[in-house]
């Protein structure tokens, strides 16, 4: 998959609510057709991709490996994810994560549901990202 460029404008969106499931490896192996419509990518495009393929640059890496430790650990990640889509708009998710577990309680991978994020926790989480990645610059 082309890296894609990320462009200075946000693709808004209201009352989708965007699944998608993934494996033990971070791998996208499901999504519902919201996911398609915000994310800009077709389903025989996005499944197989890393979830990580989707985050916009802007993104710190530590956030993304923090909720990956911790759904590992058996724990539900609530997390405010600024993403890319395919043509490089942003757009701004409240991402809740869970664990999804077989029959002897062991973790076989994830599912993820979110929403767009609020102004409020999208400001105050692009301040902190920013913060961030000046912090990893350095």
């Amino acid at each position: 998959m082309n890296t894609v460029t990320p462009k200075d404008e946000e693709f808004l969106y209201e009352g989708h609510l965007i699944i998608s499931q993934l494996d033990m490896d971070g791998r996208i192996i499901f999504v519902n057709r919201n996911f398609c419509e915000v994310s800009g990518y077709d389903v025989d495009e996005i499944i197989g991709l890393e979830y990580k393929t989707i985050l916009h640059p802007d993104m710190p890496s530590e956030i993304y490996s923090k909720m990956i430790k911790n759904l590992k650990s058996g724990q539900t990640s609530n997390e405010i994810i600024k993403n890319i889509r395919k043509d490089g708009l942003y757009y701004w998710t409240n991402l809740e994560i869970i664990a999804t577990k077989d029959e002897d309680n062991n973790i076989t991978g994830f599912i993820s549901v979110s929403k767009h994020a609020s102004k409020k926790d999208i400001q105050k989480n692009s301040e902190l990202y920013e913060k961030m990645l000046k912090t990893q610059k350095s």
